[in-house]
């Protein structure tokens, strides 16, 4: 019985308008035109305590950690300097001279003295393209809508004799 009210003719174009719809709200809560970049900070421009945002950690003789999702540690070592803490039971990826390895290390303090630099991870919205997307999506949407809405009412006459 519900079967065959659902599949009625008659509300086939609002079950497509309903779909369209839905895949509309779908792509606009999904397009976020972001790009991601990676930037570089001098190791004294933080503040002591836990941070997971360093992304790769680059020292002065030309190693490079990578960091990603590595919770790293700032403290003040006993002469008052900073000391990076890197403790972690995964793999840390170190590339060195072109060559990359993976390394267990389990506690490891990286004076600030030794660090060329620190890389962070930068996401930035393009409200711009963002918005021609949606705007491309909505259109294409009409244009969808219009076609069944043509097809669904049968055969046009256009007064072309016959």
């Amino acid at each position: 019985m519900f079967y065959n009210k659902i599949n009625n003719p008659k509300i086939k174009i609002y079950k497509v308008i309903l779909n369209c719809f839905l895949i509309l709200v779908y792509l606009i809560s999904y397009s976020g035109c972001e790009t991601t970049s990676l930037y570089n900070v001098s190791p004294g421009d933080l503040k002591t305590g836990p941070t997971a945002e360093i992304k790769k950690i680059e020292l002065k003789n030309g190693t490079e950690l990578d960091c990603e999702g590595i919770m790293i540690s700032i403290e003040r070592d006993q002469d008052s300097s900073l000391v990076y803490v890197i403790r972690t039971n995964e793999p840390l990826k170190i590339r060195s001279g072109g060559d990359q390895k993976t390394v267990n290390w389990r506690d490891v303090r990286i004076p600030e003295k030794d660090i060329k630099a620190l890389s962070f991870e930068k996401t930035v919205s393009d409200p711009t393209m963002t918005g021609l997307a949606i705007g491309g999506g909505i259109l294409m949407l009409a244009v969808i809508i219009a076609l069944i809405a043509a097809s669904a009412m049968g055969p046009m006459n256009f007064g072309l004799g016959h």
